[in-house]
């Protein structure tokens, strides 16, 4: 007689064997995200040096045909004593849209009114389809405001109704700024002078003809076009409303300045540069630089050239030389 087989007896893990696997796998995952940010991050520091490489070759198209480089902003051309905000227009990233393949979106901006936004000024309606369009060059993928329309803080609290921007990522190097009589060469007040003394001056800053303020020619860079920054990074994880607007004319909104001694004000944080400050107050907030890439801030130069500012960079010296363009200091960006 054949003996029956015996059942086939099934296996199963136990409860040990299905810790340890759910632990492997749990190791694997933070290995594994980790490895995907970074990968993530270097695309996204990538596609940032990338947009300010373009900006560069923007502006030295500018400066090619118009035989100087593009205003920070400018002021109206009609009044003695303009005020910022009141006479503020066009500014350096809508002039050299036309170098950067954007002739279609330029064309949308009618330079005789105001691009400031303020509702007081009724003109300035006129270029809000403008002003609230988004280009991808001017917007870098690690910044957390990137394609966000909103209304500016100078606006929210001034001016209460005030008209909505479009984000943006880069600002240009205006100069560097004399924190304690609070000028700088973002801005210009006729009846109370507000900028520094011509050799605090940057690449890109405020024009006016009436007041005899022009743009700078290349050969206007003294210190040399190697060792002079034009455009880099700044957005802000607190009080987004303080973030870059592309298209904003108004101060620094699309310029920020070299603040001496002021290593704060390289901090992608707006409201820990003001709390840091105390008393010193949060005008060097509003002219900072920052960014997500892990412990450096891109900067394109007058050359040309793409460059990693440290965070670290000593801010009494050599940030602010590297922010002027005759300041006739020696310095160059650290390796």
């Amino acid at each position: 007689m054949v003996s029956p087989t015996p059942p086939c007896r099934r296996h199963a893990f136990t409860l040990i064997e299905l810790l340890v696997v759910i632990a492997i796998i749990a190791i694997l995952i933070g290995l594994l995200v980790p490895a995907v940010q970074k990968v993530r991050e270097a695309a996204n520091r990538a596609k940032c040096q990338n947009n300010l490489k373009q900006i560069g070759i923007g502006i030295h198209n500018f400066a090619n045909v118009k035989r100087t480089l593009p205003a920070g902003s400018i002021l109206d051309l009609s009044q003695a004593t303009p005020t910022i905000s009141a006479r503020s227009h066009t500014n350096w990233a809508m002039a050299i849209l036309p170098y950067l393949e954007q002739e279609n979106v330029q064309a949308g901006y009618n330079q005789n009114f105001r691009a400031n936004g303020d509702p007081e000024f009724d003109d300035a309606s006129v270029n809000q389809p403008f002003v609230q369009m988004f280009i991808p060059v001017y917007s870098c993928p690690s910044d957390p405001q990137a394609q966000q329309i909103m209304v500016p803080a100078s606006q929210a609290s001034d001016s209460p109704g005030g008209r909505s921007f479009a984000t943006g990522s880069y600002r240009a190097v205006a100069g560097v700024g004399d924190l304690n009589a609070n000028r700088w060469w973002d801005t210009y007040e006729g009846s109370d002078p507000r900028t520094p003394t011509p050799e605090m001056r940057g690449p890109i800053h405020v024009q006016s003809r009436f007041l005899g303020l022009a743009g700078e020619r290349i050969t206007s860079i003294r210190d040399g076009t190697s060792n002079t920054l034009m455009v880099g990074e700044y957005y802000t994880n607190t009080t987004p409303a303080r973030t870059t607007f592309w298209a904003r004319s108004y101060t620094s909104y699309s310029m920020s300045s070299a603040s001496p001694g002021q290593s704060r004000t390289l901090l992608a944080d707006y409201d820990k540069c003001s709390q840091i400050g105390g008393t010193d107050g949060d005008n060097p907030c509003k002219r900072a630089w920052g960014s997500y890439h892990s412990g450096v801030i891109h900067f394109v130069l007058c050359d040309g050239s793409v460059r990693a500012v440290s965070n670290s960079i000593d801010m009494n010296t050599v940030f602010p030389g590297l922010s002027t363009i005759n300041g006739r200091e020696t310095v160059s960006v650290p390796d």
